[in-house]
């Protein structure tokens, strides 16, 4: 009878740790409102790509071949060679695109001092812009198009290259900053000599006239604020490259929306996030973010987070993008996002016997199918507790 009763004993302890580690067990687990599934790989090292909304195409290029694919089924449609042996390849490399879908004309920066001109009808070359521009052979040069206007902007290091797009030459060059085509602006910021403010400078883009000019603290104490500015729509995200932190603007209406601390992301998700591209749609911002340093050799994550810009929280986690720590400059880095289908576009690198290859993410809201919440799973924990009790209860005055 005495062994009985221990029995018993035990089985009415098992079930009371039950409901007492369940929920511990649950909420020890990191959930996300945004999961990632990836959706294609491609065989491609590119690092932009632009959209042709209307016949639903993507342009990306590699070193010497522009790349046309679908936008929906993510398929390379054609693959176009602009630069062969004929070309000094020290000298020639495609590392710049843009496009004008007014004019249907693709611009493709094809050498230290070139612009090609497209026709996207045909993929022929139409002219070659010649440029006095001190490019050097290696980077990445974007191309914005301001349609409305029907005039380029090539980035270089040090600005723009303005060019017209009507007879495609070289009008100007001005200062580096964030183009606003919808306000004909131009945003530039810097840190004041106390380097506790940071002065964002909105000005007219034609006659350098400012429009606005907005003061915030610097969210961080640290030595130096070194930031890089992002533009996607109406959003300006400037974030500081020594500790993350991230102030968001509203380019329409000239005013600061957020700041948020790069201490904040490493408390609650344990990372430092590097800005990559933003989904205005689900109000989205993704970054990627950095392992811990690893010796040479070693194979590390680096993965990618979605920040709801609405509240600064981070609620999509990718952990399973990898990177040989032993090249330099092996990293992944995202691309685009899909304006059409709201993919993810990441160029990602392996190890040193891979090669770059792009990888298609599909985000997806986890609403659709909830976890179980807590509150049932506690429930859940007492019946059964409740039945198990009885059925030891009864078992023992049974026996007895």
């Amino acid at each position: 009878m005495q062994e009985e009763r221990k029995t018993i004993l035990n089985i009415i302890s098992i079930l009371l740790a039950f409901i007492l580690l369940v929920p511990l067990g649950m909420s020890a687990e990191q959930s996300y409102d945004y999961s990632f599934h990836l959706a294609k790989k491609l065989p491609i090292k590119v690092e932009q790509v632009i959209y042709n909304i209307k016949n639903k195409l993507i342009y990306t290029y590699n070193s010497s071949t522009l790349i046309v694919m679908d936008a929906i089924t993510n398929t390379i449609k054609k693959e176009i060679s602009m630069i062969n042996n004929s070309y000094n390849s020290m000298f020639y490399s495609l590392r710049g695109i843009g496009y004008n879908s007014v004019t249907k004309k693709i611009y493709l920066v094809a050498s230290i001092n070139e612009v090609w001109v497209v026709d996207a009808n045909n993929y022929k070359i139409t002219k070659k812009i010649q440029l006095n521009s001190g490019l050097v052979s290696t980077g990445l040069y974007p191309i914005y198009v301001d349609e409305k206007r029907n005039t380029v902007y090539l980035q270089t290091y040090s600005g723009y290259i303005v060019m017209d797009g009507k007879k495609d030459t070289v009008i100007k060059t001005i200062n580096e900053g964030v183009l606003d085509f919808e306000h004909d602006a131009i945003w530039s910021g810097y840190t004041d000599a106390t380097n506790k403010s940071y002065i964002m400078t909105v000005s007219d883009i034609s006659t350098g006239k400012v429009i606005k000019t907005i003061k915030t603290d610097i969210p961080d104490d640290v030595l130096y604020w070194t930031p890089h500015m992002y533009e996607f729509g109406d959003k300006l995200f400037v974030q500081s490259t020594v500790s993350s932190s991230i102030i968001e603007y509203d380019m329409e209406n000239y005013k600061i929306l957020h700041v948020w601390k790069g201490e904040d992301f490493n408390k609650k998700c344990g990372v430092f996030p590097e800005i990559g591209n933003y989904d205005d749609s689900k109000h989205l911002l993704y970054a990627a973010f950095n392992p811990t340093y690893s010796p040479i050799g070693h194979r590390d994550e680096r993965g990618i987070v979605a920040i709801d810009t609405d509240n600064g929280q981070i609620v999509g986690k990718l952990n399973n993008i990898t990177y040989d720590s032993s090249s330099a400059g092996v990293i992944s880095s995202i691309i685009s996002v899909n304006p059409i289908t709201h993919a993810l576009y990441v160029s990602v690198k392996k190890a040193l016997s891979e090669n770059t290859e792009l990888q298609i993410y599909s985000v997806q809201s986890n609403s659709a199918s909830p976890a179980i919440p807590m509150y049932s799973v506690i429930i859940s924990g007492i019946l059964i507790a409740a039945v198990g009790a009885v059925v030891a209860a009864w078992l023992y005055y049974r026996k007895k």
